[in-house]
């Protein structure tokens, strides 16, 4: 009974992706884990289904063609420690919810990219700034350059 379940659950997930994303391709290993490849533009994500933890357990996640595990890709430099990207995604075990679904992870995996992203030019505009020993206005006119939703020109800080 458990495997039709299990079996049920993969193909519904199958099925979002196939109607969401052009490039899906899933193979069967020897140990009955389902392994599906996702591509989103030139960005590859591999997700493994382990045959009797998924759906109750994330499934594992490797990102990019150099299957970069997903906890190893969002980390940040350790002057970032108080920020932990991790702790509030779906994958954590402490989040998982069965009715996460594989588009749901992916969205979310692009989310927390784009935060990465923003906190490093963040951080690399501010060390700029301090080693040329660039006024605050300056500052601000940079960050609103590269963020400008983030930003208002009147203010010094996020908004």
């Amino acid at each position: 009974m458990y495997f039709e379940r299990y079996k049920r659950r993969i193909l519904l997930d199958i099925e979002f992706l196939y109607a969401k994303y052009d490039k899906v391709s899933i193979e069967k290993r020897d140990d009955d884990n389902q392994i599906i490849e996702v591509y989103v533009g030139k960005q590859k994500y591999t997700f493994i289904l382990y045959k009797n933890k998924y759906p109750f357990c994330a499934p594992g996640i490797f990102i990019g063609e150099k299957n970069i595990p997903y906890k190893k890709y969002i980390s940040i430099p350790k002057k970032f420690q108080y920020i932990c990207l991790y702790c509030n995604t779906y994958v954590n075990p402490k989040n998982w919810n069965l009715n996460v679904s594989l588009v749901d992870i992916i969205r979310q995996i692009e989310n927390v990219g784009r935060v990465k992203r923003d906190i490093l030019l963040h951080y690399l505009c501010d060390k700029i700034t301090k080693k040329h020993n660039l006024c605050n206005d300056i500052f601000i006119h940079i960050c609103t350059f590269i963020f400008p939703v983030l930003y208002n020109e009147t203010e010094c800080a996020i908004i």
